[in-house]
């Protein structure tokens, strides 16, 4: 028998208590490691799935105060890379709501919502009340003075 095994089994049979002790431990350290290990990786995924799943990927922009030049050309360009599943052109207005002497600095964002919903999933998020139906024939804001081109 190998000496090192022959003298690690009289010291474990000569003690029983602490022999129990120590197989103890080491069962509790190991399902601490395993219980830690699938935490971490459940969190990671939790986490990127919150900071990655709902948002976008790649965002196109213009310069700030413009628009980007030849639109229809960059959509039509998105539309034949097969490795874009899903994109919603968004536009972007900032503005200050206004109540008597209280202001509010805000971001009106439009987008198509079929294709907005494919990325963000609002269909799933919704706790309470119902989707709009026909977005394109609602008015939520009225422009005062000059209309955007």
């Amino acid at each position: 028998m190998n000496l090192p095994l022959h003298l690690a089994t009289r010291f474990l049979k000569s003690g029983k208590t602490q022999t129990f002790v120590i197989v103890l431990g080491i069962a509790v350290g190991v399902s601490v490691q395993v219980f830690i290990g699938s935490l971490i990786t459940g969190l990671q995924k939790s986490l990127v799935s919150k900071t990655i799943g709902s948002s976008s990927q790649i965002t196109i922009s213009a310069p700030a105060g413009s628009y980007i030049d030849g639109y229809d050309a960059v959509v039509g360009e998105l539309q034949t890379i097969d490795q874009i599943k899903v994109f919603s052109p968004t536009l972007d207005a900032r503005g200050t709501l206004i109540s008597g002497a209280e202001t509010q600095p805000t971001t009106l964002r439009g987008f198509d919502f079929s294709k907005a919903n494919q990325i963000y999933g609002f269909d799933k998020k919704l706790t309470e009340g119902v989707l709009p139906k026909n977005l394109y024939r609602r008015r939520l804001l009225r422009y005062e003075g000059e209309r955007p081109e």
